[in-house]
């Protein structure tokens, strides 16, 4: 058999080893875009922080508008998990008495992120009150949004000096 002819018998050996291989691949997994991402009043995801910990990230905040003529006196940023009676408190704002923003508020970021348990379904609740409300009245809730499950196969802790 001539080189000419074993190379060709090699690329079509490869071609149909390709075709087999193509063949039995699995089929494609449905793949769900983002499932960690909440949005609402407040966009942000949860994250697998470390290999046993994980924590929710709050991004872009909308403006907080109080009612026409009123002035806003506080929010707070409440986490709920699915199933717990109470939220916790993640962050609480007061405004100062003497010269409490009027119009649309925008919150700065925050810069850390907020502790979380893994595998969890949370939703966010923001609250606000303003010069006319006795206390807080939710204004605003994110969709429910699942931590990642912990996934550790071998994790090995290292200690350093």
């Amino acid at each position: 058999m001539s080189k000419a002819a074993r190379v060709g018998v090699l690329l079509l050996a490869l071609a149909l080893l390709t075709a087999w291989g193509v063949a039995r691949r699995p089929p494609a997994q449905e793949a769900l875009a983002a499932p960690n991402v909440f949005s609402g009043p407040i966009n942000g995801g949860c994250y697998l922080e470390t290999p046993t910990s994980c924590r929710i990230h709050v991004d872009n905040w909308q403006p907080i508008v109080p009612d026409t003529g009123r002035a806003l006196l506080g929010f707070q940023l409440v986490a709920q998990a699915d199933g717990a009676a109470a939220g916790a408190v993640l962050y609480d704002f007061r405004t100062d008495v003497s010269n409490p923003p009027s119009g649309s508020y925008l919150p700065s970021l925050v810069k850390q992120d907020f502790a979380a348990r893994c595998g969890v379904t949370y939703h966010l609740t923001l609250r606000a009150q303003d010069t006319g409300d006795l206390s807080l009245e939710e204004v605003g809730r994110t969709t429910p949004f699942r931590c990642p499950a912990i996934k550790v196969k071998n994790f090995l802790p290292v200690i350093g000096r």
